[in-house]
């Protein structure tokens, strides 16, 4: 599967981190931004179980995305903030 890159989603849609819904009508989803994954049997238990979290199996869909949440919360921590075009972000490679 390729992975399209984090560069154009906007910061709030990859802090809020993925949705699940259980209720869906093709089966349980979870979705983070637009790319949507279809959970398994295994996945569900796991989830129903609380032998993993949404953020843990995301991750695992989802590792840039993951990767680039992390920054982002690093950087709001920090109170750096979002990046302006004085201050490029260079976790995302712009220059």
């Amino acid at each position: 599967m390729k992975e399209r890159s984090p560069v154009g989603i906007p910061d709030e849609a990859i802090l809020s981190g993925p949705q699940l819904d259980w209720r869906h009508v093709d089966g349980p989803a979870m979705w983070w931004d637009t790319d949507i994954h279809w959970l398994t049997r295994w996945e569900c238990l796991k989830l129903w179980l609380h032998l993993t979290t949404a953020d843990e199996l995301a991750c695992s869909w989802w590792p840039t995305l993951a990767l680039r949440r992390f920054v982002l919360l690093a950087q709001r921590a920090a109170g750096e903030g979002a990046p302006n075009p004085a201050t490029p972000n260079t976790s995302t490679g712009e220059a």
